[in-house]
């Protein structure tokens, strides 16, 4: 994602991702990476690349198929 707006403000970032992905078997445990903190962040020169990742805990016996889960990002001005 690109976040833009007026140079050189702060803006705070919230990232809520889902506890657990659900799907066709047991939910998977998932951990949320941000190449930016939550908190308070400089918009240097008007915009700054936010990318999101993440880690899931796959149980040995995970079965196979589609999981899903909502990740809530939220961007203001300070």
């Amino acid at each position: 994602f690109t976040i833009t707006g007026d140079g050189n403000q702060n803006f705070i970032l919230t990232v809520t991702p889902p506890s657990t992905l659900t799907g066709t078997g047991d939910a998977i445990p998932f951990t949320v990476d941000s190449s930016l903190t939550d908190g308070s962040n400089p918009l240097s020169g008007g915009s700054v690349t936010l990318n999101i990742g993440g880690t899931l805990d796959l149980a040995a016996n995970q079965g196979a198929g589609d999981y899903t889960g909502e990740i809530k990002v939220e961007v203001s001005y300070e």
